[in-house]
C-alpha cells in the first residue's frame, strides 16, 4: 500500500524518512549547543577586552613576536607581519583562481618558476629573521616588517592558487582540463591587486 502524501512510498518508508529528519535535527541541536558552550568557555577564560580575545585567536596560528608584528596605536595585531601577508595572500590566490572557473589544471611552468622564487624568498627571509632571534648571531640583512609582509603575501598567493586547483580536482567531476593562469594578464592582475 502506497502513502497518499508521497506517491510510491509505503508508510514504513515515509516514517523512516521522518525519523531520519528528526535524528539530523537532534544532532544539529547538540552541535549548536556544544558550540555555544565552547564559545562561553572561550569568552570566560580568555583575558578581558576585545583586542586580547582577538590576539588569543591569532596565537593559535602565529608566534606574535612584537618586533615582527604591526601595531595600531598600543594594540598589537593578532598576526605577525609574515602571517598577515601569508593568510591575506592565500585568500587572494583562492579568489583569483576561483574567478577563472573550475579549472583543474596546475599552472604553466613559468608560473611555477615564479612560485618557486616566492617560496625561496619566504624561506630565506624567515631564516634571516630567525637568526636574529638567536643569541650571538647576526642577521645577514636587517629584516623589516614590510619585507616579512611582502614575502608572506607572495607565498600565500602561491599556496592559495595551488590549493584552489587541488580543490577543483577533488570536488568537481566536470571541471575543465584547463590550466590556471594560462593567460599572463590573469596572473599579472593578481600580483597588482596583491
Amino acid at each position: 500500500m502506497n502513502s497518499p502524501e508521497v506517491p510510491g512510498l509505503s508508510p514504513a518508508e515515509e516514517t523512516a524518512g521522518l525519523r531520519d529528519q528528526k535524528v539530523s535535527r537532534s544532532w544539529l541541536t547538540v552541535l549548536a549547543a556544544l558550540a555555544l558552550v565552547a564559545l562561553g568557555f572561550w569568552l570566560a577564560l580568555t583575558p578581558p577586552g576585545f583586542w586580547e580575545k582577538i590576539r588569543m585567536v591569532g596565537y593559535a596560528v602565529c608566534h606574535q613576536i612584537p618586533s615582527h608584528s604591526f601595531f595600531d596605536a598600543e594594540h598589537q595585531f593578532p598576526l605577525c607581519a609574515r602571517c598577515t601577508g601569508m593568510y591575506l595572500g592565500c585568500l587572494l590566490g583562492l579568489g583569483f583562481t576561483w574567478l577563472q572557473g573550475k579549472r583543474n589544471g596546475f599552472p604553466p611552468l613559468w608560473v611555477w618558476a615564479i612560485f618557486a622564487v616566492f617560496f625561496i624568498s619566504f624561506a630565506l627571509d624567515g631564516i634571516n629573521s630567525a637568526i636574529g632571534l638567536l643569541p650571538g648571531l647576526k642577521q645577514i640583512y636587517p629584516s623589516q616588517n614590510w619585507l616579512r609582509l611582502l614575502t608572506g603575501l607572495s607565498l600565500g598567493l602561491a599556496m592559495g592558487s595551488l590549493l584552489a586547483v587541488a580543490f577543483n580536482q577533488v570536488v568537481w567531476k566536470d571541471a575543465p582540463e584547463l590550466k590556471i593562469f594560462s593567460k599572463f594578464r590573469d596572473f599579472f592582475l593578481m600580483l597588482i591587486v596583491a
